[in-house]
């Protein structure tokens, strides 16, 4: 059975899984850009699963988006930093 000890090994395995599975899903795509190697934006769900990495908060990779999201929760980034990596 397919159990992936985290969130990445989901992306990167998971196609696999469902073929080995027979099983078949569906997605919604309307020519948003693709982010990182494994995932395209979404119009409808917002990826941001990467928004902490390495203890840290990724703004280089989710500028507008995660400024949002920390100003509407009222979070100060620079208590847990910046990842620039």
């Amino acid at each position: 059975m397919y159990k992936p000890n985290a969130y990445r090994d989901a992306e990167l395995y998971g196609s696999v899984a469902m073929a080995s599975m027979r099983m078949h899903g569906g997605y919604y795509y309307e020519g948003e850009k693709k982010r990182g190697s494994m995932h395209f934006d979404s119009r409808i769900f917002p990826y941001i699963a990467t928004a902490v990495c390495k203890g840290q908060w990724n703004l280089k990779q989710y500028p507008r988006l995660l400024n949002e999201a920390l100003e509407e929760y009222g979070i100060d980034s620079t208590i847990r930093g910046h990842y620039n990596g």
